[in-house]
């Protein structure tokens, strides 16, 4: 899979994530809690994202200070999300439960969602 698919998709994910984090905290953690608390779902999601990281590093997994090579490295650290979430779903779920109690918090991480994800359909154009 070439760097640009995978800026386009995790970008896309961002973005449709971060914007409901940033506007409506409260209402965007209750619908997280039911994902979370579905771990099939979980799964399934962490697999997609998991092959999708896999493609992206196996044609190449140099990480560098440039885009493609902060590109490599995102796809680096989504793997290894990835694979705690299809392993142990149940941890995962409670390292991300902490974060959902400050609707601070979750505002604040739907701005560094949302600024990634244009970041990574920007550079997509330019790959």
């Amino acid at each position: 899979m070439s760097i640009a698919s995978f800026c386009v998709i995790v970008g896309v994910w961002e973005i449709v994530f971060g914007l409901p984090m940033l506007v409506r905290p409260a209402a965007t953690i209750r619908w997280l809690r039911d994902t979370l608390g579905d771990h099939t779902t979980m799964r399934l999601i962490g697999f997609f994202f998991l092959v999708i990281s896999v493609l992206v590093l196996s044609e190449g997994a140099r990480v560098g200070g440039d885009g493609p090579g902060l590109v490599r490295l995102l796809a680096w650290v989504t793997g290894g999300k990835c694979l705690v979430i299809c392993w142990w779903p149940r941890q995962f779920t409670g390292m991300t439960d902490r974060w959902f109690h400050n609707a601070t918090v979750v505002r604040c991480g739907g701005l560094l969602a949302t600024a990634i994800g244009v970041w990574l359909l920007d550079l997509s154009g330019s790959i």
